[in-house]
């Protein structure tokens, strides 16, 4: 119905238009990404999205606090559920670019949600 559609309508037509960023202009994390895939959810109750398997040194994602173990789960308004998201999505953003994403953080209670801002890098070697 119509009424389930008019929300997510209304959002796209607020969203920024972005174009793909060139290679030598494309805007980084700092983290080694690793799809969380339907059988870890089934098995240990993570949340759906991208761990964070490492994050790097002098990075945007290190200095918002971003640490090993942390669940990406959406990307400046985008919903991620896999590294291939995460990186598609990225595409569009350069260096300097500041973005919210929000991660789940393992806690004794549970997964608990956490939008941070990061300011992202250039692509080191």
């Amino acid at each position: 119905p119509i009424s389930a559609a008019k929300p997510i309508i209304e959002d796209l037509m607020l969203r920024e238009t972005r174009m793909k960023v060139s290679e030598d202009k494309k805007g980084y994390l700092g983290i080694t990404p690793l799809t969380v895939v339907d059988q870890m959810t089934q098995d240990y109750g993570m949340p759906k999205g991208v761990y964070v398997s490492q994050v790097y040194e002098g990075t945007g994602a290190e200095q918002a606090g971003l640490v090993k173990g942390n669940i990406i789960t959406e990307f400046d308004g985008n919903k991620i559920n896999s590294s291939e998201d995460l990186l598609r999505v990225m595409e569009y953003y350069s260096v300097g670019d500041t973005v919210d994403v929000t991660v789940m953080q393992g806690s004794p209670q549970g997964w608990e949600s956490k939008t941070v801002t990061i300011t992202l890098g250039a692509k080191f070697d």
